[in-house]
């Protein structure tokens, strides 16, 4: 089974919270973050969800934030029948980075609409290098 195009259709916050007093000079931050990805069995029409979770804290409180995303793609594929694994695979790989750009250039409009400073989250690749904090729960629905 080949799957294309793994498109955005729909985008939510569906949670943020966050204090954010920037200060000036170094901070040690802690990032947790993690992806569940729901797909369809076998029926492409109805969308896969990524649903993702970043929490970051930093030492001296001046900053905490929480934000859940879900992220709604459509796949096309070649057939109805597909390996619920290779399609939950194939979404991660080819939806995650898109859904974690969207959450971030949302939590970056949000924060910055309350506060001078917009938060900004960082790369998609410095986060996925946590692998030993990556909780990949991954979940089927019919």
């Amino acid at each position: 089974m080949s799957f294309k195009k793994c498109k955005l259709v729909n985008h939510a916050v569906a949670r943020l919270e966050y204090e954010y007093n920037p200060v000036a000079g170094a901070v040690n931050v802690q990032i947790k973050n993690g992806f569940n990805v729901k797909v369809p069995i076998n029926d492409l029409k109805k969308p896969c969800i990524v649903e993702q979770m970043i929490e970051m804290s930093s030492e001296n409180n001046s900053l905490n934030l929480k934000c859940i995303a879900l992220s709604y793609f459509n796949v096309e594929g070649t057939s109805d029948e597909y390996d619920i694994e290779e399609l939950r695979q194939y979404v991660f790989e080819n939806g995650s980075p898109i859904a974690y750009k969207k959450m971030a250039d949302n939590v970056k409009t949000i924060t910055g609409l309350s506060n001078s400073n917009p938060l900004v989250l960082p790369p998609y690749q410095k986060v996925m290098q946590n692998k030993d904090l990556q909780n990949q729960n991954l979940q089927n629905y019919g």
